[in-house]
């Protein structure tokens, strides 16, 4: 491999030009020098970054010291192909958590269901499975782990009971996870995503100094970019079949430590990291990159606040909404885990979507565009009441306000009542219903473009 010296000139326009220090990337994932930089990164991490560990029950946090989930799945350490499914509850351990997209369509036949619950605690050849499940095995003996955590898998998917009960587990599945695998560059679990990458080879420059003494240097076209405020870089961003997708969110932002396997080349970000470190070592020296992480930091410090939390929330709605969803129904489940999060520091009630003691600010919500035309259906099957912004598939936006009632004008949430379909307070609802007392004023409806229903919400809560 080529190593890109860092070395800085003025070019002819007078513009002064860096070129970083760098490596060339291999087309195959699978070639040592992608695996070292997995293990390293791992390694390093492990080494230095306290934010990264978990808290044990000793003095000093440690990345083993974690609880399994429910189940997982066991590698076998002697043949490459050989796998089964394991009862994780009591034990402790490392495991791998991978984020993929399912195939589209029927459900596939690899899947853990009730009739195959019980045989998958032997074992069988992971060829059964799709290939980018074949894949996450792979890397997890790479890493030299014995368990991963695949939700196609370790979840009885024809078992709505076992379902929503694992769904509402998801936020220490990914919290707890010695890593995330994001299968960013597969469009499926078919494809897989040790695929040969689209690399840019670098290519030799000569130069003479002034001492006439030719330096030859590499340079290759950067094949990715940061966008301001997002967690991925263009590469992952972009070409990614996860970045659109509505479950992965609360994956990316849950998980500790991530691996993004993307079309071009593999990107390592962790909770201590000021920067997103990729493989060909052009890292960029942007601070806070990641929105994401800066969220998950702040509902675990002390700075979340009564105050802040409600302006948190609104700003994850909103970005949440605008992501898409195989399943309709999953509207709520695939929020739960961040749900938690939130609980976990306001110890609020959830209403579908809304937390009570900011009810009347979480009903300021309206569809994000102007076009009627553009207007998804509502569901057909019922998982949100109509208040909530949950009940619509569209991206939503939360208006930003605080209602400034004058005395004897303020509204009253009187009673909820929230009928779940499982045990996960934060997930799927099968009724809902609110008494509210208050005030009263008359709107006029000026047209069919939504957001002017929010504007006369937002009147009506001021009087």
């Amino acid at each position: 491999m080529w190593k890109i010296l860092s070395l800085t000139y003025t070019d002819m326009s007078g513009r002064r030009v860096t070129v970083r220090q760098g490596i060339d990337v291999d087309k195959s994932p699978e070639l040592p020098a992608t695996i070292d930089f997995m293990k390293r990164c791992l390694r390093e991490c492990d080494s230095d970054h306290s934010a990264c560990q978990l808290a044990s029950s000793g003095a000093i946090p440690s990345p083993t010291d974690t609880a399994l989930p429910t189940r997982v799945i066991e590698v076998c350490k002697h043949k490459t192909t050989d796998i089964r499914l394991v009862d994780g509850l009591g034990r402790r351990g490392r495991y791998v958590a991978l984020s993929h997209r399912w195939v589209s369509g029927p459900m596939p036949q690899w899947v853990t269901r009730q009739a195959t619950f019980v045989q998958r605690h032997s074992w069988f050849p992971a060829s059964e499975l799709g290939t980018s499940l074949v894949d996450a095995i792979k890397i997890t003996q790479w890493l030299g782990l014995d368990h991963i955590w695949i939700d196609s898998i370790c979840i009885i998917q024809d078992s709505p009971r076992d379902w929503n009960i694992e769904a509402g587990r998801m936020a220490s599945v990914f919290a707890n996870a010695y890593v995330t695998l994001f299968a960013d560059m597969a469009e499926d679990d078919y494809q897989g995503f040790l695929r040969e990458r689209d690399v840019y080879p670098s290519i030799p420059i000569t130069i003479q100094t002034e001492e006439n003494a030719p330096i030859t240097i590499r340079i290759r076209k950067r094949p990715w970019s940061v966008t301001a405020g997002r967690m991925f870089t263009m590469d992952t961003r972009k070409f990614s079949s996860l970045s659109t997708r509505a479950w992965i969110l609360q994956e990316r932002i849950l998980s500790r430590r991530k691996l993004h396997f993307g079309v071009h080349q593999l990107f390592w970000k962790c909770r201590e990291a000021p920067f997103i470190r990729s493989e060909d070592n052009h890292s960029p020296d942007i601070r806070a990159v990641a929105s994401e992480i800066a969220l998950h930091r702040s509902l675990k410090s002390d700075r979340a606040t009564e105050s802040s939390l409600p302006e948190e929330w609104g700003d994850l709605v909103m970005l949440y909404s605008s992501l898409k969803l195989t399943h309709s129904e999953d509207k709520l489940p695939a929020l739960s885990g961040l749900a938690t999060l939130f609980w976990e520091k306001s110890q609020d009630d959830y209403i579908a979507g809304i937390w009570k003691h900011t009810f009347f600010e979480g009903l300021a919500w309206y569809i994000d565009g102007f076009k009627p035309d553009e207007k998804l259906p509502r569901p057909a099957r019922y998982r949100a009441p109509s208040f909530s912004w949950a009940c619509v598939d569209d991206a939503v936006t939360m208006e930003s306000f605080r209602p400034d009632f004058d005395a004897g004008y303020v509204p009253n949430l009187l009673h909820s009542e929230v009928g779940l379909e499982g045990d996960d307070p934060f997930g799927k609802v099968h009724s809902a219903k609110i008494i509210v007392r208050g005030m009263v004023a008359t709107a006029t409806t000026r047209g069919p473009i939504t957001r002017s229903v929010c504007t006369q919400l937002h009147t009506a809560l001021q009087c």
